[in-house]
């Protein structure tokens, strides 16, 4: 589960240095609108990657919660038995 939540601060952090970089830029006469649409395109990727990952994550636990729940008994009958 770290590899995820490194890879979901990574992505969140990048996330957060393109919103700034977008906000910080001012459309200026001569602005690069290809270099702004290829950072837009960038960031609507990451936004989606995030959501996978929060998908994949929530999944993931799903699944160990059933885990967890299939091991107690037999932990339990483990100890007193």
């Amino acid at each position: 589960m770290s590899e995820i939540e490194d890879l979901e601060g990574r992505i969140a952090r990048a996330m957060g240095r393109i919103e700034a970089a977008l906000a910080a830029q001012k459309p200026a006469e001569g602005a690069d609108p290809v270099a702004l649409r290829r950072l837009e395109r960038v960031n609507v990727a990451l936004r989606g990657q995030l959501k996978d990952m929060e998908l994949k994550r929530e999944a993931d636990i799903a699944q160990l919660d059933g885990l967890i729940a299939e091991l107690r008994p037999l932990v339990e009958e483990a100890e007193h038995g």
